[in-house]
């Protein structure tokens, strides 16, 4: 993960279909995440993006642990669809790898908001 101190608007997606055609329908803020539930706890897709107008970068982390498992770079909804659908796989099969993030706020401190609001960092 990029950012120390970037909060995130949390927005819970039902499947992983669907949070791939959401990750590329528009370009989101850097303050977008997704929560996708697993078999074996939440998955967080947290924006890590330097700039809404480069490549989207997203670190994903167990919510449960905030163990980082994985950081996707995502160009289009079939290589999403393709590499969310690995990384839950891998993460049921083997559970949450990968070192600890501890460069990431704690739930309670981040700000989980739906995307109908806005936050300080999008005003």
């Amino acid at each position: 993960m990029w950012h120390k101190n970037r909060q995130w608007n949390i927005t819970d997606a039902l499947n992983s279909a669907t949070l791939a055609f959401d990750m590329t329908r528009i370009d989101w803020t850097l303050c977008t995440a997704w929560r996708l539930p697993t078999k074996e706890g939440n998955l967080l897709f947290l924006n890590d993006s330097l700039s809404e107008d480069g490549a989207v970068e997203y670190g994903v982390v167990h919510e449960e642990t905030l163990i980082q498992i994985e950081s996707l770079t995502i160009r289009d909804q079939e290589q999403a669809a393709r590499l969310i659908q690995q990384t839950v796989e891998t993460f049921e099969e083997k559970g949450p790898l990968g070192s600890i993030v501890t460069d990431v706020p704690q739930v309670a401190q981040w700000q989980l908001t739906t995307h109908g609001e806005r936050c300080y960092f999008c005003a």
